[in-house]
């Protein structure tokens, strides 16, 4: 069988590529998407009904940017396997090659007081945001534009604040790293081990958590 790391590496025209949003995610997942494996798991309603209402404040948000704005702005980098969209990429009126670069996130009351409350919590989810803005950066910059910042947009969902998060210029090489220990990883990783999953969160909303359990329970 054909390797991730062949499989993203055959020719200029990748057969497939890396979401920039699963940044920081379970390779096994990965390897799992890339055989385009049928999941053995529906999202849940919940996740669902969370989407919708993303979609909603996205739409009211997409309404209210100015001209020189671009929203949802599709990217690709052949160079790591890599493809997105950006929520908002911002030209500078002087120059359009300079551009800042932002990721709207969308959370609930409690993980936005985990985030940024008097006992906010140290790293956490908000890491991985940093990464996918950085990548989504990192695609900018192969097109020919110059980064003149990146940031989150973090809205709590419960009532409507939000918060502006600058991201450094060190995330950028956490994310290529990222994306680049996956292509290279062993194809057939077990799950319940190191990086598979990278969160222990992420198999509860994971649309192959059978699959992975009773792969498991029978090793």
């Amino acid at each position: 069988m054909e390797s991730l790391k062949e499989r993203t590496r055959r020719n200029l025209t990748r057969v497939y590529f890396l979401s920039s949003s699963s940044v920081d995610t379970c390779y096994l997942k990965q390897h799992r998407l890339t055989r385009n494996e049928i999941p053995s798991d529906k999202i849940q309603e919940s996740s669902l009904i969370k989407m919708r209402i993303g979609t909603i404040i996205h739409a009211d948000i997409q309404a209210s940017l100015g001209p020189n704005v671009e929203y949802e702005k599709p990217l690709i980098s052949h160079k790591y396997g890599v493809q997105g969209r950006a929520d908002i990429v911002e030209h500078n009126i002087g120059d359009p090659l300079i551009v800042s670069v932002a990721d709207i996130k969308i959370i609930g009351g409690y993980s936005y007081k985990k985030m940024f409350g008097r006992d906010k919590e140290i790293g956490g989810i908000i890491e991985k945001y940093k990464k996918q803005v950085a990548i989504n950066g990192v695609m900018l910059e192969e097109e020919g534009y110059f980064l003149d910042r990146m940031y989150l947009i973090v809205i709590n969902r419960d009532d409507a604040r939000y918060r502006e998060v600058e991201v450094g210029e060190k995330y950028k090489d956490m994310a290529i790293t990222y994306f680049m220990n996956v292509i290279n990883s062993d194809e057939n990783i077990k799950p319940l081990t190191e990086n598979s999953p990278m969160h222990k969160w992420e198999c509860n909303y994971c649309e192959f958590k059978t699959r992975c359990l009773a792969n498991e329970t029978s090793m």
